[in-house]
């Protein structure tokens, strides 16, 4: 199945109240050139709630009947129906092109509870799935998303699924990629439970101990970071559990973060992210070491520096220049910075996109083009965390075109570029962040096993994992290739004391964050 090329559809509402998303959904369908040709409302309607919309006042023009009438709905040749509803996925069958679409949400019903259970059973994830029905017991996974559980709010919950999945049929219905995707079958048992009393209180019980546990973090916990080398290289990462890892940073209280280096006659030269805690922006500094068998290690603050906050500093050689290209998403520009070894400075080059917060941008040429793997930073809540999206190119200074699917992945666990990707028995692996249960809580390895302008797909390896015994053991955030016998690494830790209260009020900085030797 490739294009649809004529877009016709219908949509099935229990009601003819619906809310805001809804509507947005249809409108980013027809705004791509679909045709909304007939609206299905039950006659046994529910209340849809607050910020609703009257669908008939919306789309006057559009003829309106009830779910009976499967011999009307079959001569109209659509292509596809959209169930809101989600409990009319079979009762449509043979009646259109492409079968039924609708969406399932976790453990809840559309419109109903969702992020409930995720919340009362502690779950770090919500899963959401758009299917298609197009026979009895044949249900096809179109997209799918895993989503951070907003575990302070059902209301965030909500607000963070449908401020992203209104967009889902809209990019199905340009390209429906079921010659490039494998056909997942869907459990679709319905194992939704209505929360009774008792589920409420539990609920309750739990949003009141999160809430109290985030109150705690912001007041009293800091987070520090540190980098560190691996005596292995990447690609041994894949399947080996027992390294260690040498940090670099002299002081407890720093913040280096986002590693990435470089051999040069013998010295390992890094960039990485260092966090000025005053303002709680981030800059680009530099790490020499001269000799990793007995590290001396100089650091050079502030190599640099923008108004606004800069980390990541990714780095690329093309044709033997070496070249930058740090996270500005604030800037909503991804810049290439080239290095200039007469006068040892970096010199922003060019602009190679515009008008998007692209973070953490992963650059590769791959198969005679340019690829660009990143997250998105201004728009929904944790899609810098969890959207994956592509773009590409022939000339790296050249013209950057978005993946046909983009967001290619919307995936908490294993999303979010986490260094420098690398090919092993001639296979792409990438490294991605889980960011499920922390921020940064672990490094997982995907392999790609499809890579073109129109379709992609990967799978999660293997993972790295942070030192349990170690001082930064609460989280690992990149991993970058130096050499054949070197890998760079980064360490969290969390800190607790009643003097970061303190520190925060007088907006306190760790030490270690001036140029310095260590």
């Amino acid at each position: 199945m490739g294009e649809i090329n004529s877009k016709a559809f219908a949509v099935v509402t229990a009601s003819s109240q619906v809310e805001k998303w809804k509507i947005d959904c249809m409108n980013e369908l027809i705004k791509n050139k679909a045709e909304l040709k007939l609206i299905i409302i039950p006659q046994k309607t529910q209340d849809a709630g607050k910020n609703a919309a009257d669908i008939r006042e919306t789309y006057k023009e559009v003829p309106v009947q009830d779910i009976g009438c499967k011999d009307k709905i079959q001569s109209m040749n659509l292509d596809f129906i959209l169930d809101f509803d989600g409990t009319h996925l079979h009762s449509f069958e043979n009646t259109c092109k492409y079968g039924v679409w609708t969406f399932l949400i976790g453990d809840a019903q559309l419109n109903q509870h969702i992020g409930f259970w995720e919340i009362t059973n502690h779950q770090s994830v919500t899963p959401v799935r758009l299917v298609m029905a197009s026979e009895p017991d044949n249900i096809t996974i179109l997209k799918q998303g895993y989503f951070p559980t907003q575990k302070n709010s059902l209301s965030k919950n909500r607000d963070q699924i449908f401020s992203s999945i209104y967009t889902w049929p809209s990019i199905i219905s340009k390209a429906v990629p079921m010659d490039g995707m494998s056909e997942k079958a869907a459990d679709y048992s319905a194992n939704y439970k209505a929360p009774d009393l008792f589920d409420w209180l539990k609920l309750n019980r739990r949003l009141f101990k999160n809430n109290v546990a985030r109150l705690f973090n912001q007041l009293f916990c800091y987070e520090y970071w540190n980098v560190g080398l691996i005596n292995l290289p990447i690609e041994k990462l894949l399947d080996e559990d027992e390294f260690s890892i040498r940090w670099l940073g002299k002081h407890r209280n720093v913040y280096y973060a986002d590693p990435f280096g470089i051999e040069i006659n013998g010295s390992i030269h890094v960039l990485m992210e260092e966090l000025d805690y005053r303002e709680v922006k981030g800059y680009i500094s530099e790490m020499n070491i001269e000799d990793v068998s007995e590290p001396k290690i100089n650091v050079n603050s502030s190599i640099l520096k923008l108004p606004s906050h800069m980390s990541y500093p990714y780095l690329l050689n093309d044709n033997g220049r070496l070249l930058c290209i740090p996270e500005t998403s604030e800037e909503k520009k991804t810049m290439i910075y080239s290095f200039d070894s007469n006068t040892n400075r970096w010199n922003m080059e060019s602009v190679i996109m515009n008008d998007f917060s692209a973070v953490d941008s992963t650059v590769i040429r791959y198969e005679n083009k340019w690829w660009l793997f990143c997250t998105r930073g201004d728009e929904k809540t944790q899609s810098h965390n969890s959207e994956l999206h592509i773009y590409y190119s022939d000339d790296l200074y050249g013209k950057w075109k978005p993946h046909r699917l983009n967001p290619v992945k919307i995936d908490i666990r294993s999303a979010r570029p986490a260094g420098t990707p690398f090919v092993s028995e001639g296979i792409l692996y990438r490294p991605a962040q889980d960011c499920s249960q922390t921020y940064g809580g672990r490094i997982v390895l995907n392999k790609i096993t499809k890579l073109s302008e129109s379709h992609f797909d990967e799978e999660t390896i293997s993972s790295v994992d942070p030192r349990k015994n170690d001082l930064y053991k609460d989280g690992v955030h990149t991993l970058s290739a130096v050499n054949a016998e070197w890998t760079l690494i980064d360490g969290k830790r969390f800190d607790y004391s009643f003097f970061h209260f303190l520190k925060k009020l007088y907006r306190y900085y760790p030490a270690g964050s001036q140029k310095s030797s260590i």
